[in-house]
């Protein structure tokens, strides 16, 4: 019997343990809970003071944080006050005297600036389609949490905060077009009231820009006449056109409407750019073949043009056999350097790539990195043409001489050199 006696206190001595609190054993001390709390998981940043709403009446409401140093707390009339101290997390305890009990987990952050995924560059305002097919991501970078948009144009902008399945915890900015709107702000709001702003337009579908030839042009350079003129059209695009050419010294452009005028200026290669209003852009190439009948000491390679009395641009080289040349160009500090070689002798178009003896060179030292052009199987880039296409003068070797000469390389680079000798 007294072994039945000890077994039927237990159960006495856990409910006094229930009345009284246990108050020295947390876990017993809040064996379940039953207020309800407008958050149960608040989030606060350092220095932040959050109400927290209590949602049953009580006796005597008291509130105890385990680690005061992330978060104090105190009961004012029907609300908890959270205080957020260092980053970190703690529980929030809830009791009264009628044995009500909540339990929050509450989070310190540190308060971040909003940001959203950046524009590419040199584009202020995000363009839409007003089709709405193609939607556009905006990824939030930092911020707060509690996100939510406003829009100035929802008639004609979609917009909606969602989560980014890519990021534990994103979100994203979802834009979508509806109708035409030439400008609209887009507002991210955190629940720190942290902002970041849009600006967006909504236009008709992007055109890619398109011409009425396609490949390389061909162009002539006239000397001492009237400058040779070639067109073409856009025949797609999103107006606001302007064009562009990379090498003034051998065409100049212009246009008008949707026709592009190339005036040849000059023996060389030249990339002609058009671009809309909307960025969007193409290119087509234009080759003009050296001209034998200027005697101008010129150089052309890669895209380089330059004549040879040109500030900043210098030449030398040598009438006897062999024969060998150079020019540099003078960018800063960096001194640029075109040289060519080749084993004497001359005769009008005279392809000296696999002659006999001619061994041709061309090297090139840019930005500090030398690179040769031969005819030999060695060589990384071979040369697949290196003609003697003219020569200007007779006489003695002491009489004024000028030598055409023209280059063509296996990766397809093509060049020239101009060169006057006893001036």
């Amino acid at each position: 019997m007294k072994q039945i006696k000890y077994l039927s206190f237990i159960p006495f001595l856990a409910l006094l343990c229930l009345m009284t609190g246990c108050e020295n054993d947390k876990d017993v001390y809040y064996p379940y809970v039953n207020v309800p709390l407008t958050t149960h998981n608040p989030v606060l940043v350092e220095g932040e003071v959050l109400h927290i709403g209590i949602g049953l009446d009580g006796v005597n409401y008291r509130v105890e944080s385990d680690n005061e140093d992330v978060v104090t707390a105190e009961v004012v009339g029907n609300e908890i006050l959270l205080t957020g101290g260092d980053i970190g997390s703690t529980i929030v305890r809830l009791s009264d005297d009628s044995y009500n009990r909540a339990l929050m987990t509450v989070e310190v952050r540190k308060l971040q600036e909003l940001t959203l995924e950046s524009l590419p560059e040199g584009v202020e305002v995000l363009r839409l389609d007003n089709d709405g097919v193609i939607l556009r991501e905006m990824k939030i970078l930092t911020g707060n949490g509690g996100y939510t948009v406003t829009n100035s144009a929802p008639e004609a902008i979609s917009a909606e905060i969602v989560e980014d399945p890519d990021v534990t915890g994103g979100y994203k900015l979802i834009l979508g077009g509806k109708a035409n709107v030439d400008q609209a702000t887009i507002t991210v709001i955190d629940s720190r009231n942290m902002s970041a702003t849009l600006k967006v337009r909504v236009t008709n579908p992007i055109r890619p820009v398109l011409f009425d030839k396609e490949g390389t042009l061909e162009g002539e350079y006239v000397y001492e006449g009237t400058p040779q003129q070639i067109s073409f059209n856009i025949t797609s695009g999103n107006g606001g056109y302007t064009v562009k050419s990379q090498n003034e010294g051998v065409a100049t452009v212009a246009i008008s409407g949707t026709t592009v005028t190339v005036t040849v200026v000059g023996d060389g290669g030249t990339t002609i750019t058009v671009t809309d209003q909307e960025k969007e852009s193409r290119s087509i190439d234009l080759w003009v073949p050296l001209n034998l009948d200027d005697p101008t000491p010129r150089i052309y390679w890669d895209g380089y043009r330059a004549d040879i009395n040109t500030v900043g641009v210098s030449s030398n080289g040598s009438y006897a056999t062999p024969k060998d040349m150079y020019w540099y160009q003078q960018n800063g500090e960096v001194k640029d350097t075109y040289y060519v070689y080749f084993n004497g002798g001359w005769a009008n178009n005279l392809n000296c790539v696999n002659a006999a003896n001619r061994n041709p060179k061309f090297e090139t030292t840019i930005n500090d990195t030398k690179t040769s052009y031969t005819d030999k199987t060695a060589s990384a880039v071979k040369l697949t043409e290196f003609i003697l296409e003219k020569r200007i003068g007779t006489g003695p070797t002491s009489h004024p001489h000028v030598y055409f000469i023209s280059l063509k390389t296996e990766d397809g680079k093509r060049g020239f050199i101009v060169h006057r000798w006893n001036e």
